[in-house]
């Protein structure tokens, strides 16, 4: 989670999108960080709000750029479970390198609802409203990163490559019907996701209506 008042944006982290590459590019401009989850790296927009409160009765919420970042939710929870399954996590709760996809969804997740609820969770404001100004493609990343920061006068960043996936970690074969649980556990953010690409596909139409 980032602030800054300098440029007036505020990054709402989500977990396994990238979030600590663009802290790490981004930190110099900000005044708060939290980089850490126990810190609450993960806040969610009501929830940065309602801490940060002193700062929005100086200087409105909506003055702010507020990013996030979702991924694809089947890629973004096995890049979670994949994630845990490191050498690192296997003396915690959190370790998932002896269990299955499917366990990891049916038991992991519903223990941990905190990292695995959906995405579009941490964008919501205290009365349920999309709090984020721009919602970012993990897919083209660094790209709509980069196109945002020129909106509000910052330099271009490259971001490395993040992944603390295990080299030697197959990749889990998913059902179909495990396909389908997931599909409609996360519609809100497969409705997101949606919805974005239809807002930035009118968007770059009408950019090149008007070339």
């Amino acid at each position: 989670m980032l602030i800054s008042l300098a440029y007036k944006f505020i990054h709402v982290a989500n977990v396994k999108v990238g979030s600590t590459c663009i802290h790490n590019a981004l930190r110099p401009h900000a005044q708060i960080s939290l980089p850490q989850a126990e810190w609450g790296k993960y806040l969610g927009i009501a929830d940065i709000e309602t801490r940060f409160a002193w700062i929005f009765d100086k200087v409105p919420l909506e003055e702010f750029t507020i990013f996030a970042v979702m991924r694809d939710p089947v890629d973004w929870l096995v890049s979670l479970y994949r994630s845990h399954a490191h050498p690192g996590f296997k003396d915690g709760a959190l370790y998932t390198g002896n269990m299955t996809f499917d366990e990891f969804l049916s038991d992991w997740c519903r223990t941990f609802p905190e990292r695995s609820m959906p995405q579009v969770e941490r964008l919501k404001r205290s009365d349920g409203s999309i709090g984020v100004t721009h919602v970012l493609e993990y897919e083209r990343l660094e790209e709509q990163l980069n196109e945002m920061l020129g909106e509000i006068g910052l330099p271009e960043v490259a971001l490395p490559a993040e992944d603390q996936i295990p080299p030697d970690l197959p990749y889990p074969e998913i059902k179909w019907l495990t396909r389908l649980k997931i599909k409609s556990a996360y519609r809100v953010d497969y409705a997101m996701r949606r919805k974005i690409r239809v807002q930035r596909s009118r968007a770059e139409a009408m950019a090149l209506a008007r070339q």
